[in-house]
């Protein structure tokens, strides 16, 4: 278990979709609509008048995150998030 921790702190933005997204917006050097796209989405698609580009990321990180479940595996056997967090 603590390997596959591991594998999610050191590989993290290649394996984990949440860190990935994180990872792409801010260092990967794609813009949102290429996530949105990524998602099935059209381009665009979040980009509606009156909501912020925060508010955009947080509607599109929510879209990744919904399906990670590996931090409760790891808090039940390590005490720890995906991050190595202590919890």
């Amino acid at each position: 278990m603590e390997l596959v921790c591991d594998c999610f702190k050191n590989f993290g933005n290649i394996i984990d979709p949440a860190q990935y997204f994180v990872y792409c917006i801010t260092e990967g050097g794609k813009l949102l609509e290429d996530i949105e796209e990524e998602l099935g989405y059209p381009r665009g698609w979040t980009e509606i008048e009156g909501i912020p580009y925060e508010e955009r990321i947080r509607m599109l990180r929510q879209e990744f995150e919904k399906d990670v479940m590996i931090d409760s595996v790891f808090e039940k056997h390590l005490g720890t998030n995906r991050f190595g967090e202590k919890i």
